[in-house]
């Protein structure tokens, strides 16, 4: 499930750099410690799992007007961010923390929240073609490399693919104690689309560097993976913000 908040700019216009995402990690953090300090300490700190997942994903922030700047952007008006886990407790410390005192900081900026929303997931089919809400992100080990090296989609679907499926499956297990009874999942990005545009977005996250893809994308295989990608995130670094994935419709 995921949680639709509404924020309302302390001024008409307020200022955001380009990598932000930082920021609202920090921000759900902090809104989470309002309601639960030791839940918030222990998804900061130990997370699930031997590899520390942290089971929630967010969009970049949503504004229908923006104005944009050699370093950033101008927010105008409201602006909507999406936040999405499948753990109930991290959305009832989240919900809790944004009504008490309906305000969410974003960086030195702090915001009203004007409305949070507990939306239900739709109904997720394989072959379901998705839109990204934040940047896909995935890495492997490479030599001659002395960081991880972000795969090129473009260079290598297939590995980019299986990627993609073998950290969904490390997820699931962790989360639910067992794999799924269908491990299958192939992932395609709309070429069309990556022949048009860039489709690639790199973050600076911190000290980091970070290649993504922001590009409309199908899945087939398992419906119970897919589905748990959608609530979780695609690809790695979730909770940095990354992963977030919404169904395409008419409407995006």
């Amino acid at each position: 499930m995921r949680v639709e908040v509404l924020l309302k700019p302390p001024e008409k216009a307020v200022f955001l750099p380009f990598n932000y995402q930082y920021r609202i990690t920090s921000a759900i953090y902090e809104t989470i410690a309002k309601s639960s300090p030791e839940f918030a300490r222990k998804l900061h700190d130990e997370g699930f799992g031997e590899r520390r997942f942290k089971f929630f994903t967010f969009s970049q922030i949503l504004a229908k007007r923006k104005k944009l700047a050699p370093e950033g952007f101008w927010i105008i008006g409201e602006c909507s961010l999406k936040i999405s886990s499948p753990l109930y407790e991290f959305l009832l410390h989240l919900l809790n923390g944004l009504f008490k005192d309906h305000k969410f900081k974003i960086g030195r900026e702090e915001f009203t929240v004007k409305g949070a929303f507990l939306r239900e997931n739709p109904e997720i089919k394989p072959g379901q073609t998705f839109i990204c809400l934040s940047p896909i992100v995935v890495s492997t080990l490479k030599e001659g490399y002395t960081k991880p090296y972000y795969i090129r989609y473009t260079e290598e679907p297939e590995l980019f693919s299986e990627k993609i499926r073998q950290n969904l499956l490390r997820k699931f297990a962790t989360y639910y104690g067992h794999p799924p009874a269908d491990d299958r999942l192939f992932f395609f990005f709309d070429e069309e689309y990556l022949t048009r545009h860039k489709g690639t977005k790199l973050i600076h996250y911190r000290d980091q560097k970070i290649l993504g893809y922001l590009a409309p994308f199908t899945v087939e295989g398992s419906a119970e993976l897919i589905a748990f990608g959608y609530d979780v995130g695609f690809g790695e670094k979730n909770s940095m913000g990354f992963g977030c994935v919404e169904v395409k419709n008419a409407d995006n």
